[in-house]
């Protein structure tokens, strides 16, 4: 990390500082101890574990998002007919070893690739004549209202970012759980695609940046001007056709920023297990949701979510 890069003393806050020192940054990888400098704390979880987002954690700490099962995600299978009649989205070619190495291969159609099986499995699967997707609470976010059209750190072109070495990376879905007509609370989950490759052990500038400014945007939004805890589910996806999971939790009265990161996942086939992974973290439930004690602490003035958040009009806008 370049000196320019280190977060401000002058300004008591975590998010201002990271916001502020990611923008000077020239390199597309960080190191644990540099992501540790600028102001996040970091831990790991193993996104197959399915005790680790449930009793196992200490109260304070549970705000882990819930996948479905392994077991419940059994009966959703998409049927012969369903699968040939989406055979192009769900046909994702097997990445020959070889071209992972290739200085031309195409990381942006790679990781593309994967996004589209992901959504057209997400979007297929079947239990009776109910999608999967539908189930669920996750909707669109209106970005215009979350950000005022103001991207940040949620989108970079290559070659546009600082340091023509960082590649760039998009924000493919952003979306926050509605309670039927009710905001339920702050969580976001979100898909990020960047246009190089990841490392085990460090982190993209393109992941770090996002959750970031998602927590930047969040916390200043009126109807969570009492919220403590604001957790942030990113899918990453990378090249040469990889991906991980991240969770993150800014905590306002704390003032941290925490990161829980899983291995990195390989695509290269699309017989691998990383999928079915992929696919129980996008059909997941934020922790308002899932775990009534998160949903007590989630507001600084310790009432129950519900209580706190005034009742918006719930938006009419598609599923993933």
């Amino acid at each position: 990390m370049t000196p320019t890069s280190s977060p401000s003393p002058k300004i008591k806050d975590v998010v201002v500082n990271i916001l502020h020192a990611l923008k000077s940054i020239n390199h597309a990888h960080l190191t644990k101890s540099e992501i540790q400098c600028l102001g996040f704390s970091v831990d790991i979880f193993d996104p197959n574990d399915e005790d680790s987002s449930e009793d196992s954690l200490d109260p304070e700490t549970q705000w882990l998002f819930k996948p479905i099962s392994k077991e419940d995600i059994k009966p959703w299978k998409t049927s012969p007919s369903e699968a040939k009649a989406v055979q192009s989205s769900l046909d994702i070619p097997d990445l020959v070893r070889t071209s992972q190495h290739r200085p031309d291969w195409d990381v942006a159609g790679a990781t593309q690739e994967v996004l589209d099986f992901i959504t057209a499995q997400f979007d297929s699967r079947r239990k009776s004549k109910t999608r999967l997707r539908d189930i669920f609470g996750w909707n669109d976010i209106d970005f215009e209202e979350f950000a005022g059209g103001n991207m940040g750190l949620l989108f970079s072109t290559d070659g546009k970012f600082r340091g023509v070495d960082t590649p760039g990376w998009r924000t493919c879905l952003i979306e926050e759980w509605w309670d039927g007509e009710d905001l339920a609370g702050p969580s976001v989950r979100l898909i990020i695609c960047t246009d190089g490759n990841g490392k085990e052990g460090n982190l993209l500038l393109s992941e770090l940046g996002s959750i970031a400014q998602i927590a930047a945007f969040r916390r200043t939004q009126p109807e969570f001007k009492t919220c403590r805890l604001f957790p942030v589910l990113l899918l990453s996806l990378f090249g040469p056709r990889h991906g991980r999971i991240i969770q993150a939790c800014y905590d306002r009265r704390g003032d941290k920023l925490e990161l829980r990161i899983s291995r990195v996942f390989c695509f290269a086939t699309k017989g691998d297990a990383a999928f079915d992974t992929f696919f129980r973290f996008t059909a997941s439930y934020p922790p308002e949701i899932a775990n009534p004690r998160f949903a007590r602490s989630l507001d600084d003035r310790e009432v129950f979510v519900h209580d706190a958040l005034p009742i918006r009009s719930r938006p009419n806008l598609s599923f993933l």
